[in-house]
């Protein structure tokens, strides 16, 4: 060997020695990380003596050109194969025909010095079984990738990781006396000249006993070993009987995804999940080495991972690789109509559409009704379009959609009365849902046709899936959010398999005979604020609500369909001579009780005949509101040419009466009932309550729910009306309590506890008889119910058992 090498073997003495600190750490670590020896040289003996020791045993010298001239002569020499000398590479090895020797369980090292420099190895089979390499120790910055082939240059296997991560391949199926060849390349033109790679080849001979992994004993759910969600692990089938089992706990109803890999020519693993009780929900059993995976939708829990061998397999060595993932399913809420907050740009100004408080104390509303009042884009079309020009209506899409639906106004003066799913999001935060991670919140033009909201719908729920990584979304929709909601998932039936469940609240299925009140005389949506605890109330305007839903195709969509009518008439007409129900069709076409705009009225029919008789592929749970004294129809009385409301003991939630709210096919799971109004089921706290469990997968009824439904109790209700068609302005007096309502809308100077409703021109006044006589009074002049006639009707009612 000449000076100049001894220079840079000495060089190279020195660089290990000053690099053996991190070695030792390296093989400590490696050694703890995979629970297997350490592959490291004896300590304090650095790799470039251990390599002059290897040179002076095999070729009897430590000089490079002794060592070239001898294997010029006769070849590579194979040294020791009982693995108790490190091996080292001599190049040229850059050939098959050149590779250097190694057995199975010696260290073999070596260098890939240029970025054209690849290393071969040898080796020989001494039996029949399988061969695992493993490449390790790589330079740091470096990236080296290995390969493995046959006799004639097959390629049988190859480890490609990205940087100095570790590469391996594992269980290849090898014969006995046949030559193998092992291949070191670098990726990307890495190299150094300085620093040595590791290289072992492990032989497993037929039949051999596997070495149990550091799970054992894990042969039984009681001796399940427990893991963390988003981890991966290794471990092995050390014989036929061994089965692996593990643990998993699921806070949230999540996607659970499971991938088995690393399985060796000729083992077959299969992988199972089971529940809380060790039933199996979901398998994967794929024929010989192939991969296993699972993705399972399910809910919070404890679940068990199952790995065993089939029956068909081979016993060979191996180390599989479990990844589990868990992702929690997103929950995404979906409001009713006039249930998402609206905003307007003009001339690329945006203002407050919807709902604006400031707009609410204007005369008449007149800025909700010229900022949402809609008009056909052409005579008979049911494409809408803004009544005045160069309106553009968006829902605020703010906080993933959650603002504009947690309050319809943030004015402080009225944000508690406003207050829509605030108090429901705020509850699943606490239960670990993320706001635009797995909450979200669904705000849409709610005037809109819900066959035009149903693609954004959809949008969403691929919106909640890439960010949540899961499979699937569970959906809480309140009112018409629901038939939003339906309709979304019989467009694309594919979007019935990317939902897990639905929980329904309040939702017309049917429709509501609101919906024609809307219309027809103008509604408040049911909005009433408080300006201070005892003083006056500004109500939303009837006028603006018919201004809005005269052309709204969503408020169509509300009317009572077919089935509504076959099963619950909702308009009679009353004469001298006949007390009958209109039929649908009638409704459609009698001059004296049609809609404004008989093409939505036709889209809403041809949308419900699909809605009511249509199914969905997904677990569905209604929570339904009762006990409030709910509009059921219209009595239209010939010879006054006046509709007359009606109610009825059956009742409903205030806006959706039960026949329409408890409406299903048989692929609603289950039915909860609560005493509570419409707008209010979800800020009610036993409805977020039993929403939270029914997300869970728990069906169990909580505090202040049912699984019947309760009729009110039976009741007297006023009808106030002026002959001559002018608008009732009255004084309400009874029990000391006093309530005056005008045009305007009703002034209160005090709390108490009269419940009004405005039908266009009609006053509807709820008595309670406990409280004494209820007086009405119009211009100073007291009249009860037996006065002489002065223009004022009032008129009682009972609500009808029917």
């Amino acid at each position: 060997m000449n000076n100049r090498i001894r220079q840079v073997l000495l060089l190279l003495l020195v660089l290990s020695f000053a690099m053996l600190p991190v070695l030792q750490a390296s093989a400590l670590m490696a050694a703890e990380d995979h629970g297997k020896r350490s592959v490291q040289p004896e300590a304090r003996v650095p790799l470039d003596q251990k390599e002059k020791e290897f040179y002076k045993d095999v070729y009897g010298t430590e000089d490079e050109d002794a060592i070239t001239e001898l294997i010029g002569q006769e070849g590579k020499r194979s040294g020791s194969a009982t693995g108790r000398y490190e091996r080292f590479e001599i190049e040229p090895n850059d050939t098959p025909r050149q590779a250097d020797w190694t057995f199975s369980g010696s260290d073999a090292y070596g260098r890939i010095q240029s970025a054209d420099d690849v290393d071969y190895w040898k080796i020989r089979a001494p039996g029949n079984g399988t061969l695992q390499v493993k490449l390790d120790q790589i330079p740091a910055g470096q990236d080296y990738n290995l390969y493995l082939y046959d006799s004639e240059q097959k390629e049988l296997g190859r480890s490609e990781r990205k940087g100095s991560a570790d590469e391996r391949i594992d269980g290849i199926r090898v014969k006995q006396e046949q030559w193998y060849y092992i291949a070191v390349r670098g990726a990307g033109g890495s190299f150094s000249k300085k620093d040595y790679y590791h290289l072992m080849a492990d032989f497993v001979p037929e039949g051999s006993r596997i070495v149990p992994d550091k799970y054992e004993p894990n042969n039984s759910l009681a001796d399940a070993v427990e893991i963390q969600p988003n981890s991966v692990l290794r471990a092995n089938i050390h014989d036929k009987d061994d089965i692996d089992y593990f643990k998993l706990q699921v806070p949230l109803a999540s996607t659970i995804e499971l991938l088995l890999t690393g399985m060796p020519t000729g083992v077959d693993l299969d992988l199972y999940l089971l529940d809380k009780d060790g039933r199996q929900i979901a398998q994967s059993e794929y024929a010989k080495n192939l991969n296993e995976s699972i993705t399972y939708n399910g809910d919070p829990g404890t679940y068990y991972i199952k790995i065993k061998m089939d029956k068909r397999s081979e016993l060979a060595d191996h180390e599989y690789q479990l990844s589990v993932t868990v992702h929690t399913i997103p929950v995404i809420l979906v409001p009713g109509i006039g249930g998402s907050r609206l905003l307007a740009n003009e001339r690329g100004k945006t203002s407050e559409a919807w709902l604006n408080f400031t707009a609410m104390l204007g005369p008449k509303d007149s800025e909700h009704r010229r900022l949402l009042a809609l008009t056909p884009q052409s005579p008979g079309s049911v494409k809408m379009v803004p009544k005045n020009n160069g309106i553009q209506i968006l829902p605020e899409a703010e906080d993933d959609g959650l603002r504009g639906i947690s309050y319809l106004s943030y004015h402080s003066l009225v944000k508690k009365e406003a207050e829509q799913y605030n108090s429901m999001a705020e509850h699943l935060q606490k239960m670990g849902y993320k706001k635009g991670e797995s909450l979200f919140g669904f705000p849409y033009d709610w005037r809109m046709s819900s066959a035009d909201n149903a693609g954004s719908l959809l949008r969403k729920i691929d919106e909640a899936i890439a960010k949540s990584k899961a499979k699937q979304v569970q959906l809480v929709v309140h009112s018409m959010g629901g038939l939003v909601t339906k309709e979304a998932l019989l467009q694309n039936t594919q979007y019935q398999h990317k939902t897990k469940r639905i929980i329904y609240m309040g939702t017309p299925f049917l429709g509501s005979p609101r919906a024609y009140q809307a219309i027809k005389m103008g509604y408040t949506f049911g909005i009433g604020i408080k300006i201070t605890e005892n003083n006056s109330i500004s109500l939303f305007s009837a006028d603006a609500g018919k201004a809005i839903a005269e052309y709204a195709p969503a408020v169509y969509e509300l009317l009572p369909s077919r089935e509504y009518v076959k099963k619950q008439g909702y308009l009679n007409l009353i004469g001298v001579n006949v007390q009958r129900p209109y039929t649908y069709d009638e409704t459609l076409t009698d001059p004296r009780i049609r809609l404004t705009y008989r093409p939505l009225a036709e889209q809403s029919d041809r949308l419900h005949q699909k809605w009511d008789q249509a199914q969905l592929n997904v677990q569905q749970y209604a929570i339904i509101g009762d006990g409030q004294k709910t509009l059921l129809g219209y009595d239209f009385e010939q010879a006054s040419q006046r509709f007359i409301p009606f109610y009825g003991v059956a009742g409903g939630d205030g806006t959706v009466p039960l026949v329409s709210a408890a409406y299903s096919k048989s692929d609603v799971a289950k039915k909860y009932y609560v005493q509570e109004e419409h707008a209010k089921l979800p800020v009610n706290r036993s409805v977020i309550q039993q929403v939270a469990r029914l997300l869970s997968g728990k069906e169990e009824v909580q505090p202040g729910i049912r699984l019947a439904s309760e009729k009110t109790k039976s009741f007297d209700y006023l009808v106030i009306y002026r002959q001559d068609g002018e608008f009732p302005e009255v004084t309400l007096s009874q029990a000391g309590e006093e309530l005056v309502i005008t045009k305007k809308g009703i002034e209160q100077t005090q709390e108490n506890s009269f419940q009004v409703e405005v039908h266009g021109d009609t006053l509807v006044v709820f008595e309670d008889k406990e409280r004494g006589s209820l007086q009405v009074k119009q211009k100073q002049q007291i009249r009860t119910l037996s006065s002489v006639n002065s223009g004022l009707v009032v008129k009682r009612y009972q609500a009808r058992t029917e």
